[in-house]
């Protein structure tokens, strides 16, 4: 059956915390919790994952079950990312501190898909989902009893996040001094969250498209940057003539010398 008007209502109201958060800003406090938006929309997408896959209410949503939740989940961050790279190009927030808060949210959310739908705790949650490395439960998207709206939302939404991380971090890259080890570093670091879009949209070709990106990624960045080091020839210092005119040398006055002499009595 449907989710009851309870439900429901604690749903929104969880969705509500997160709006919260999402404008903190407009409270004026002066303190810098914007960016626990990313963690709030944890909470009401672990709320509906719980809900629909209850053994009443598992058949009626079980094309959506825990995608559906995903869904929400990536939907609500993409939204929070919207508003930090708007604040990015405001030079109102760093792109950094906006990748930081998504990785510790994102770690959260494996931590409950680890937990909380294991056997002696919540084990209703494993419906519909797919156990990952043998200790993670995922959302199943390439599920034929899965919405094809759902995957495909999901997928939207995640692209959207990863490019909404990688194209603010470029435009800070352009012009600036960057080594050849650093920028494979750099490459490496974008080309990790990316292999989770490519295994989405193409799961037998993902190390194909993974191996594109990171390419055409590092051949991109090489042009947009410049050199870490550049060696200069050295020239020693080339003395240059003085202009400030030379101080006059005082001259001793010889006749005045001889007459003091002169004056000088006799020594005994």
């Amino acid at each position: 059956m449907p989710l009851n008007v309870g439900q429901w209502i604690t749903f929104f109201s969880l969705c509500a915390l997160f709006l919260v958060f999402l404008f903190y800003d407009a409270f004026r406090r002066g303190e810098p919790y914007g960016n626990i938006a990313y963690i709030a929309a944890i909470i009401p997408s672990t709320y509906i994952w719980h809900s629909v896959t209850l053994p009443g209410n598992y058949l009626y949503y079980e094309p959506w079950g825990t995608t559906g939740a995903w869904v929400i989940l990536t939907g609500l961050w993409s939204i929070a990312m919207l508003r930090d790279i708007v604040l990015v190009f405001l030079k109102r927030k760093d792109i950094d501190d906006i990748a930081l808060w998504l990785g510790i949210a994102f770690i959260f959310q494996l931590i409950i898909s680890a937990i909380l739908p294991i056997d002696v705790i919540l084990p209703h949650m494993q419906n519909s989902s797919v156990l990952s490395l043998n200790f993670l439960w995922m959302p199943d998207v390439f599920s034929s009893s899965t919405s094809i709206i759902a995957r495909m939302l999901l997928r939207i939404f995640s692209t959207w996040i990863v490019v909404g991380l990688i194209l603010p971090m470029i435009r800070d890259f352009k012009g600036q001094p960057v080594n050849m080890f650093a920028l494979l570093v750099i490459t490496l670091l974008i080309s990790a969250p990316f292999a989770l879009i490519s295994y989405l949209w193409l799961p037998e070709y993902w190390y194909a498209l993974l191996s594109a990106f990171a390419v055409i990624f590092f051949i991109f960045i090489l042009l947009l940057t410049r050199g870490g080091t550049q060696y200069k020839k050295i020239r020693p210092p080339v003395k240059r003539p003085s202009t400030k005119p030379k101080p006059e040398q005082n001259q001793p006055d010889i006749e005045n010398s001889s007459s003091a002499k002169e004056e000088l009595p006799p020594s005994e």
